[in-house]
């Protein structure tokens, strides 16, 4: 076809209207911003995002890093599994509660995210002691159940995510 918009050309609709069919205005757009308060939405999810795994990051090398200092100065601590439990979820609490001081998180806060830590291996305890799950169903457990549990803290006290002026607060 010819590049001009003579007849039978795509600009032209001059033989291609005889025919019965019809040209579409293919005219871009150009997309429109994303507004400012979608933009500060996102942001905030971030924030709260980075600021949920920034938490996990820490009660992984609390594990990590305080775990082999239990066992080297209490050998016999493996042959107990619910209070090896416990002492991880305090490693765990206390590696997390130095990154939420750090970032600048109050007392309360920090109690709430400890709080929920527990929780989820205070549900697993009862069964592991009746002999209804096995050891590594209640560590499993207790781990599957201490991530969902902060979180639920994380949503219902969201105003502990903002600091005194009123923007997201530390990640």
């Amino acid at each position: 076809m010819p590049a001009s918009g003579g007849p039978g050309s795509i600009a032209g609709t001059g033989n291609l209207s005889q025919r019965g069919l019809v040209v579409q205005d293919t005219t871009m757009v150009q997309a429109e911003p994303v507004p400012a308060a979608r933009r500060g939405r996102l942001r905030s999810v971030l924030r709260f995002t980075l600021h949920y795994l920034g938490m996990i990051v820490a009660m992984v090398v609390g594990m990590v890093a305080l775990g082999p200092l239990w066992h080297l100065a209490w050998p016999a601590l493996q042959n107990y599994p619910s209070l090896d439990a416990v002492v991880m979820v305090t490693n765990m609490s206390i590696a997390m509660l130095v990154w939420m001081r750090i970032r600048g998180h109050d007392w309360m806060g920090i109690f709430w995210m400890c709080a929920a830590m527990y929780a989820g291996l205070a549900l697993v305890l009862p069964p592991y002691w009746a002999g209804r799950i096995t050891e590594g169903d209640m560590m499993m457990g207790a781990h599957g159940l201490m991530l969902p549990l902060m979180l639920v803290v994380m949503l219902v006290r969201p105003h502990r995510h903002h600091d005194q002026r009123g923007r997201p607060g530390p990640a």
